[in-house]
This record gives C-alpha cells, structure tokens and sequence, in this order.
C-alpha cells in the first residue's frame, strides 16, 4: 500500500448565543468562529467574534461567559418595557446589562440595570416605579398616623 497523504479537515469551531427576553423575542443573536486555514506556505488560525455595548457602558462578548471569572448578563425588563412616565416614555432598548450591575426589586422581581433601580433606606434595591409606590404609601401614612416617643 502506498502512502497517500492524510486528508484531514482542520478544526472549525462555530458558537452561536441567543437571547431572548421574557416574552420569547430574540433580542441578540451573535455567533463566534474559529477556524483553521491552510495556505501553501503554512496553517492561519482566525477567530472572527463579535461584541456589543450593554446598558451598563461595557463591551459583552460571548467568549466571556467561558472566561475566569465567567461575565454572565441578564435583561432588564424596564429598558425593554419603559414604564409610563407624565412627560411619555423612553425608547426601548435591547436591555442587556451585565449582572454584576444589576440587581432584582424586592418587591415586584424583576431584573433592573443601574438606571432603573433604586436603593431605599431599608438597603433593599427596588425598581424605580416600586419605588415611587413604597415614597407614596409612606407619605400617605405620615398623613394619618404620628409617631410618639413614650418616656
């Protein structure tokens, strides 16, 4: 048997992440490559990737998540969703923020960025309209009741 050269492919890599918000839209679809060329004069690696702006200010790519320490991101249902607001709403965005920066209201669940949340005075982050509500309720209730301080 004579010897005939291997016929081996090179390596290919091809990931491809989507991200969907609570209703099951896509909100993103980016896909990363790595492959392998050979040329007559030698092997090319070439990894071809992708990145985005969150709302939080940083560049999120894919590969992150597979990094050390992992950068994971969420979606805040606010830039999806702006609430009402007396002078209109926002424009909606694509929501992503890196969950470092974001955290979950005590009281309603959802997923809020730095621009939609609000720490209180409990310590408890809320979303900005939770918030509002919490503001209203205490005010209504200075109206009515008086604290005294017994001796």
């Amino acid at each position: 048997m004579a010897k005939q050269p291997l016929n081996i492919a090179p390596p290919q890599v091809f990931s491809q992440t989507v991200l969907c918000d609570l209703d099951g839209k896509v909100i993103l679809d980016i896909g990363y490559r790595d492959f392998v060329v050979d040329t007559g004069n030698g092997i090319e690696q070439h990894q071809i990737g992708t990145c985005i702006q969150t709302v939080d200010g940083r560049q999120w790519s894919p590969l992150q998540m597979r990094s050390q320490p992992p950068v994971h991101v969420g979606v805040c249902s606010h830039c999806r969703k702006p609430p009402f607001k007396w002078l209109g709403r926002e424009k909606p965005t694509h929501g992503i923020v890196t969950l470092q920066r974001a955290h979950t209201c005590v009281d309603c669940g959802r997923l809020c960025c730095p621009r939609h949340y609000k720490k209180g005075r409990d310590g408890n982050f809320r979303c900005k309209p939770c918030s509002g509500k919490r503001r209203l309720g205490a005010k209504i209730k200075s109206i009515f009741f008086t604290h005294i301080e017994e001796v």
